[in-house]
């Protein structure tokens, strides 16, 4: 789905993160935005999500703002993932990943396993781990969770933070592969925060932030 940011703004009482920030994305790409330290991805991710009180601007998401989307509407619209975005502790696995789906779709259990099962395929998640709680997983297992759990909806816009973070090089490939594969076959748009260079090089458009803005790297 296309994107279009206008006039975006995120500001707290001491410091100003955003001011005037624009972004265009056309159907279906994966777009990269440079991580570093205290550099705001994380809250710019959120904010383009809706999840910050006190944006202004518009985020346009296949011609619908999301900021004037009630929360199940916007919800259907944007999934985020990220790695402080908690599981339900008293949750399987397996039932954290689908549990989006009871706001989404009224799906049967053949088609919700199924779609479940692609995705775990898609991401060579360990499907004996379906079964197992969250304090069972290590961090980068909680990571693909949480992925996946965002893209179970098939959202327009997905936006995931440090995809890459504490994950071996063998894994981040691993993980990248099966982002292009859901692109091509959901239509999906994709905006992603990394540190590393091979991924950013590997997207379909990449950004840095810089003076408060988004500039093409």
């Amino acid at each position: 789905m296309t994107v279009i940011v206008k006039n975006f703004r995120l500001a707290f009482p001491e410091k100003v993160l955003f001011d005037d920030l624009s972004l265009d994305l056309p159907d279906q790409v994966i777009c990269g935005i440079e991580s570093c330290v205290l550099g705001g991805t994380t809250s710019l991710l959120k904010g383009l999500a809706g999840l910050i009180n006190g944006v202004t601007g518009q985020v346009v998401v296949s011609g619908m703002n999301i900021f004037a989307l009630t929360e199940q509407e916007r919800s259907q619209t944007v999934a985020i993932a990220y790695e402080e975005y908690g599981l339900l502790s008293f949750f399987n696995i397996f039932q954290n990943m689908v549990l989006p789906l009871e706001y989404h779709n009224r799906l049967d259990q053949v088609d919700i396993v199924n779609r479940l099962t692609m995705l775990c395929e898609m991401f060579e998640f360990d499907k004996q781990l379906l079964v197992c709680l969250p304090h069972e997983l290590n961090d980068v297992q909680i990571r693909l969770v949480n992925l996946i759990r965002a893209l179970i909806v098939s959202p327009a816009l997905c936006l995931i933070d440090e995809l890459d973070s504490g994950m071996h090089e063998e894994m981040i490939e691993t993980a990248f592969r099966g982002l292009k594969e859901f692109k091509r076959t959901h239509d999906t748009t994709m905006i992603i925060a990394t540190s590393q260079d091979t991924l950013l090089a590997q997207m379909d458009c990449a950004y840095k932030i810089e003076a408060h803005k988004l500039k093409a790297l």
